[in-house]
């Protein structure tokens, strides 16, 4: 049969437009306000300068529901069978953290995603958090937040995404899949670093499935760097003991002498090239 596909495009104005090819005729025959063009959904308020910058479709709910983020540190929720006001808006206030890029930046709405369930709302801010929501019904409602403070990003998030790639790779099939993969989400940031984050059970509701149970593969970032120093630690050590030389006994040529000093100043430099690294 025919695939449906789901695109909405954020434009400068504030606007999501969503072509009429991507909404279903059910839903277009309800409300005159879609043209047979393409629905209009106003992020930014009027005579505002807002930038409208990510549109998420909201999966496996019935009827059609769009997210949406701007400039104007704002996430609402849209009805597309009521686009001309938003069912749900949330502002989103600067992080409060000792981190200081993320007190210059404000919370300009960079990214938006959806969990598989569709129960949580992930948004990547300016400020370098990422905040958690969950879709009650129409409304939105902020539940967590993750920042510098919590071993997060350091400048501004990019991108959100949940991956949904937990139950297939699980050896044990857990009871609500869906659900389960809420848990884990991935973050990037302008500070290089892209990160994996455990909800835990208290943000995801239902049969939350632990990512370690898929992501046995990959070994805890903190451990391996942990693991490395050490290695590095004890190879200093070994080079140290390798490169100290005896003592000379004063009958010793002085030639000979010479060439001690010169190989222990060598041995000097390679324990300080070893320690720089």
């Amino acid at each position: 049969g025919r695939r449906n596909y789901q695109l909405a495009a954020v434009d400068d104005c504030g606007e999501v437009h969503i072509p009429s090819e991507c909404i279903p005729q059910s839903i277009v025959s309800q409300q005159s306000p879609i043209s047979s063009k393409h629905a209009v959904l106003h992020h930014a308020e009027p005579g505002s300068h807002t930038i409208a910058s990510s549109a998420v479709f909201r999966p496996r709910v019935n009827g059609m529901y769009v997210a949406s983020g701007g400039t104007d540190c704002m996430v609402k929720l849209f009805d597309v069978t009521k686009p001309k006001r938003a069912t749900s808006s949330i502002h989103i206030k600067p992080a409060e953290s000792e981190n200081t890029t993320q007190l210059c930046n404000p919370p300009f709405i960079h990214s938006l995603q959806w969990s598989p369930s569709g129960r949580l709302l992930a948004a990547g801010v300016g400020d370098g958090s990422c905040v958690i929501l969950r879709g009650e019904g129409n409304r939105l409602v902020e539940i967590g937040r993750l920042g510098y403070d919590e071993g997060g990003h350091g400048s501004a998030v990019a991108a959100v995404c949940f991956p949904g790639f937990g139950s297939s790779a699980s050896t044990t099939k857990p009871t609500n899949s869906v659900e389960a993969e809420d848990r884990l989400l991935i973050s990037a940031g302008n500070d290089s670093k892209i990160l994996f984050w455990d909800l835990g059970g208290n943000m995801v509701d239902g049969d939350a499935l632990d990512p370690l149970r898929y992501l046995g593969g990959c070994s805890d970032v903190n451990e391996q760097s942990k693991e490395e120093d050490n290695e590095m630690q004890n190879a200093t050590e070994a080079m140290k003991s390798a490169t100290i030389s005896p003592k000379k006994s004063k009958s010793k040529n002085k030639k000979k002498g010479k060439t001690n000093n010169q190989h222990k100043a060598a041995s000097t430099d390679d324990d300080l090239f070893m320690n720089d690294l």
